[in-house]
């Protein structure tokens, strides 16, 4: 009897275990100017009021390297415009980047967590940015 009380109990704690939900994880990364390999090990993404959108933050410590804001959340291609999709990228916390050539394609966003791709420039001829293979994976709602 006890040891049938001990294989119960023992069965039950790991169905507990599996269903227990680690915290995601997210990878945000993208290469600069073409050689320049940027990562950012932490990154979230919040709603707006009245969820009319979302912003997407890459962070250096606590401060914001890459924010990306989009008018909408589904899954799908947005064109950067300025209007319904912005990107910036903050070379420092006085100087930043806008996008003026580019888009987000969100591919997926469920269970609190937000996966896709981004490029973009600046537009600038002398001294501008580019970002190609841009990637946010699990990016985890804050």
């Amino acid at each position: 009897m006890l040891a049938a009380l001990f294989i119960l109990s023992s069965f039950k704690l790991k169905e507990r275990n599996d269903s227990i939900v680690q915290p995601a994880i997210g990878v945000f990364s993208a290469t600069l100017n073409d050689s320049i390999q940027k990562s950012w090990s932490t990154c979230h993404y919040d709603t707006l009021e009245g969820n009319i959108g979302i912003n997407i933050y890459a962070l250096n410590g606590n401060e914001v390297a890459l924010k990306i804001y989009i008018n909408a959340s589904v899954p799908g291609t947005y064109d950067v415009n300025g209007r319904t999709c912005s990107i910036n990228y903050y070379l420092s916390a006085e100087e930043k980047r806008s996008a003026i050539n580019g888009n987000v394609i969100i591919t997926q966003n469920e269970n609190n967590t937000l996966s896709g791709t981004f490029t973009f420039d600046d537009g600038l001829m002398e001294n501008g940015i580019t970002f190609t293979n841009g990637v946010f994976t699990d990016v985890p709602l804050q």
